[in-house]
């Protein structure tokens, strides 16, 4: 059954072409449903998900490394400006005119020669009166005119037992 008017090597001349089958209704597909999780982007979520999983740790370890890192040389800055001060103190304790002021500051003295006077205002830090001298023990003796303070605290350690041995004693 070939159809001679066709032309040789045409798509109807050869059998079971289009033209020769029967005519059947084109194929339907299937209803999309919209909005619903496809099997790919199922896939592709969790893949996402996996990548970011993966990399968080070393990302947490990164950023923190960083920090620390930060942190680092800020100490390290610090203390090149601590090594910086002490050599530049250093330098000024090499200076004798330095040293000198110094023990004449803060050691109160003076050159051979000099006269040092000292002034009484009449207030004081530790509020003592200062027109009344401290206690000076005698040359002979070696003991303070206090006691040492580990006496006081046995001292009142005993006072409070025998206080409460009293009391209680009344008590009965």
């Amino acid at each position: 059954m070939l159809n001679r008017s066709a032309a040789p090597g045409s798509a109807s001349a050869r059998p079971g072409s289009r033209r020769d089958a029967p005519r059947t209704r084109p194929r339907q597909r299937p209803p999309q449903r919209s909005g619903g999780l496809t099997t790919r982007a199922a896939v592709l979520a969790v893949v996402v998900c996996m990548l970011s999983l993966s990399l968080a740790y070393p990302l947490r370890e990164y950023l923190a490394q960083r920090h620390d890192i930060a942190a680092l040389e800020t100490r390290v800055a610090q203390q090149r400006a601590d090594v910086a001060a002490a050599q530049t103190a250093i330098a000024r304790w090499r200076d004798p005119a330095y040293v000198r002021a110094q023990a004449k500051e803060r050691l109160h003295m003076v050159d051979p020669g000099e006269r040092q006077y000292g002034v009484v205002d009449g207030t004081s830090a530790g509020g003592s009166d200062p027109a009344s001298p401290a206690p000076v023990p005698a040359p002979g003796n070696t003991q303070p005119e206090t006691e040492a303070w580990f006496g006081t605290l046995l001292g009142s350690l005993q006072d409070a037992d025998r206080s409460g041995s009293a009391a209680s004693a009344s008590a009965r």
